[in-house]
């Protein structure tokens, strides 16, 4: 399901595949690989996928913003 399909159903999506959190950060796959990589944004294993939760991506982006503060 891309964004444009969501938006139409009123249901956001919990879990997301990587290429729906980058795109959704604003940054490419490989940036969002290292963040994986790196510990700074978790995603959790459902079956042989790796998927990011909605509200990390809320929290890593909160967490730049106070970041950003300092």
């Amino acid at each position: 399901m891309n964004i444009a399909e969501e938006l139409a159903t009123n249901e956001p999506r919990i879990l997301l595949a990587y290429p729906e959190a980058a795109r959704r950060l604003g940054i490419g796959h490989r940036t969002l690989r290292g963040l994986v990589y790196s510990g700074r944004l978790p995603a959790v294993r459902v079956g042989a996928r790796r998927l990011i939760a909605a509200a990390d991506l809320d929290a890593f982006v909160d967490e730049l913003r106070e970041e950003a503060r300092r």
